[in-house]
């Protein structure tokens, strides 16, 4: 799985090179999760802007990316896909995820 992780002023930006977050994927997402906070890295944005497709092993990766993350930090999820979108709404985790339309709200909520 690939990422491209660029540091910014006071939070990680993070932007999956892959389309589906699912199975094939997800224990990686949690792998990348781990590092992060190991490195101390706790303020993430995770630009979604590539990611089509979300299934439940996905949901379950961002779960635990965001209670990873939680204690010490804060993660805030961006320009997330209108279908991918939906499937948070209809799960409600709209809810739990911090979500913001644009990169800069992301990064003004993830500095909160």
């Amino acid at each position: 799985m690939q990422w491209q992780i660029e540091q910014r002023s006071g939070y990680t930006l993070a932007r999956p090179q892959f389309s589906r977050l699912d199975a094939a994927v997800a224990l990686a997402l949690r792998g990348a999760t781990a590092d992060l906070a190991n490195q101390g890295h706790f303020r993430v944005v995770l630009d979604m802007g590539g990611v089509e497709f979300v299934d439940s092993s996905g949901l379950g990766a961002l779960i635990h990316m965001h209670k990873t993350l939680q204690p010490q930090g804060r993660l805030t999820l961006c320009n997330v896909d209108p279908k991918v979108s939906q499937l948070f709404k209809v799960t409600r985790l709209e809810r739990v995820l911090s979500i913001a339309g644009s990169m800069d709200d992301a990064a003004a909520l993830v500095l909160t």
